[in-house]
């Protein structure tokens, strides 16, 4: 087990028309104020984890989503489906258990 969950921080690089969005990759809980940090260090996307197939959604999710948005900040999710299941019920179990009002893009992860 990390003894510090920020390591595990994947920064990513979304390359959009002709700019770079600067995108952080978020698996853990994270504050509005670590937030309001990468804001000002030029991130504009929380991508936060919200589905996967082997645990559900995360508890810290809406939390997660929630401290983004209080800090400004664009939020999308990403879904881990599990092929053992069925993909309509990942999909509406996501739906139903993160509020939609709390992200704008969900990113499949396949």
């Amino acid at each position: 087990m990390l003894k510090n969950p920020y390591l595990i921080l994947i920064i990513t690089c979304i390359i959009t028309l002709n700019n770079a969005t600067l995108v952080t990759d978020i698996a853990h809980l994270v504050t509005t104020a670590t937030y309001q940090c990468f804001k000002s260090s030029g991130y504009s996307v929380a991508l936060v984890k919200g589905y996967c197939a082997n645990m559900g959604v995360d508890r810290i999710t809406e939390q997660t989503l929630i401290n983004a948005l209080s800090a400004e900040v664009v939020t999308h999710v990403t879904m881990f489906p599990c092929q053992n299941f069925n993909a309509s019920y990942q999909v509406d179990k996501m739906f139903s258990l993160i509020s939609p009002q709390l992200y704008t893009k969900v990113w499949l992860s396949v």
